[in-house]
């Protein structure tokens, strides 16, 4: 009983510590601002704004903030790191398509966001499919939750919204699993964050913009971009506001975070992100928490745990 206890009082010692870091406190604040960025995608969704709107505006408002504040420096990028952040650009546009247009598509934010977090599949497969590593049984045992989670989530009860945005969403773990390995290549090619994000910014807009020319079609909301629906106050500050806590805020407090924060900590800090999603999609939107969702999506984030922890032993 009082060992018991002294162990109780020990944790939440610990947690006070924690929380009394400021860099902690920015990865949490990053994990929930994230967290929240696909579900505000949803309310725009639900004001009128497009997939397409939602992704390309944001993305040149930051750029061309960042120009203003780099200037020259955005050219400061060798010949490997410029390989290298075409191939993140191109990993971060899959992204953009697995993170928003499923909500267009009637899928739900949470499962959006679960789906989103599949990715370990596709880094073991990768690693071991690709890179020829050897796949490790903690590895496997990650590898067989998650695959069991993604069925449960879709064929473990009704299935809402457009099969076919399940599919993109489940692609866009794909490009999270991708974008690891090109920015443990842009780190060893040392670019910096911000000159890294200006291009990131910059050149997934300029090809969801091209993307949204070759298959504009005005009825949709997906492939529709009114320039008018900007003339709107409202619509105008909206959007703002989702640019800068999402794309500003939210990459500046992590990248701030990690830099005294372990990768175990912030990586196991940002498994809020879906959690946070979650609860505002069932809490706010309303859509029902059902059981599929609920063992599926804790089997999901369980194998993500596991593979955080343990990679972290191995780095030691």
């Amino acid at each position: 009983m009082s060992c018991s206890l002294i162990l109780s009082f020990n944790f939440y010692k610990d947690i006070c510590v924690l929380l009394k870091s400021k860099n902690y406190m920015q990865m949490i604040f990053a994990a929930i601002l994230f967290g929240g960025m696909v579900f505000s995608a949803k309310l725009l969704e639900q004001i009128g704004v497009t997939f397409l709107e939602v992704s390309i505006i944001p993305s040149l408002l930051v750029s061309t903030c960042l120009f203003f504040y780099l200037r020259k420096k955005v050219f400061d990028v060798s010949s490997d790191g410029k390989k290298w952040l075409f191939y993140y650009v191109l990993t971060n546009v899959v992204i953009d398509f697995g993170q928003y247009m499923p909500l267009f598509m009637g899928v739900s934010v949470g499962l959006t966001l679960l789906l989103m977090y599949t990715q370990p599949i596709c880094t073991i497969l990768i690693s071991s499919l690709i890179l020829k590593r050897k796949v490790k049984l903690y590895e496997m045992i990650v590898f067989i939750l998650i695959v069991l989670g993604t069925y449960i989530l879709i064929w473990g009860g009704e299935l809402k919204g457009s099969f076919m945005g399940v599919i993109i969403a489940l692609l866009g773990g794909l490009g999270l699993s991708l974008e690891v390995f090109c920015a443990e290549r842009l780190s060893l090619s040392k670019v910096s964050a911000n000159v890294t994000y200006f291009w990131l910014f910059l050149l997934g807009g300029i090809i969801l913009s091209i993307f949204g020319y070759a298959f504009y079609d005005p009825s949709s909301p997906i492939l529709s971009f009114e320039i008018y629906r900007y003339m709107s106050f409202d619509i105008i500050i909206y959007m703002m506001i989702f640019t800068f806590l999402f794309y500003w805020l939210g990459n500046f407090l992590m990248y701030k975070g990690y830099e005294k924060v372990p990768a175990l900590h912030g990586g196991l800090i940002l498994l809020l992100e879906p959690l946070i999603g979650v609860l505002l999609d069932v809490t706010i939107l309303k859509t029902e928490l059902t059981l599929n969702i609920l063992i599926g999506g804790s089997l999901i984030l369980l194998g993500n745990w596991i593979l955080i922890y343990k990679a972290n032993d191995e780095m030691k």
